[in-house]
């Protein structure tokens, strides 16, 4: 089975302080979707948005509740 190369570009990794997630872009149904990758507390976690600036302002989120939860996520 081949794998296609991903568009250029992508992964993407955005970083906020310790905290890491990659931004991936995932076709679903003819149009692109994207997918944030992080760790919290040793899982790996996913999250899958419409648009970039929608995954971009998702990892924003995601990172401020974990620091309120004092469980920032974590690089692997």
């Amino acid at each position: 089975m081949s794998r296609t190369k991903s568009p250029k570009g992508f992964p993407l990794t955005v970083k906020r302080g310790s905290a890491v997630v990659k931004i991936y872009r995932t076709p679903s149904k003819g149009c692109d979707s994207y997918t944030l990758s992080f760790w919290v507390n040793h899982e790996r976690k996913r999250r899958t948005c419409a648009d970039l600036e929608a995954a971009k302002t998702e990892f924003g989120l995601q990172f401020r509740a974990e620091m309120l939860n004092s469980t920032a996520p974590t690089t692997r």
